[in-house]
């Protein structure tokens, strides 16, 4: 009896060990733009996740290939950054 309690026990454990070590290899982090612009080189052709607030006016939207893309500019503390996006637009997105 005692062998099986061990033996689900050490299985329910390495379940949970696999599940946590999966979800911390996929967690994707935002950057903020003053981060990114203390060495814009080396983000240079990544897919990031920026936070940041949208400058007024700077949306461009089209339709390429059957895929809105959009070109736009982020601030955060003084610094700015053109932001190439595809697809729909995140839910906190505004102008």
């Amino acid at each position: 009896m005692l062998v099986k309690i061990l033996v689900t026990a050490g299985a329910a454990a390495g379940g949970a060990a696999l599940l946590l070590y999966s979800s911390l290899g996929q967690a994707e982090y935002y950057h903020h733009v003053d981060e990114l612009m203390e060495s814009p080189e080396s983000w240079e052709g990544q897919n990031l996740r920026v936070n940041g607030i949208v400058e007024p006016g700077s949306i461009e939207e089209e339709i390429v290939d059957h895929t809105l893309q959009r070109e736009f500019v982020l601030e955060h503390e003084g610094e700015r950054l053109r932001v190439q996006h595809e697809g729909p637009a995140p839910d906190t997105f505004r102008d």
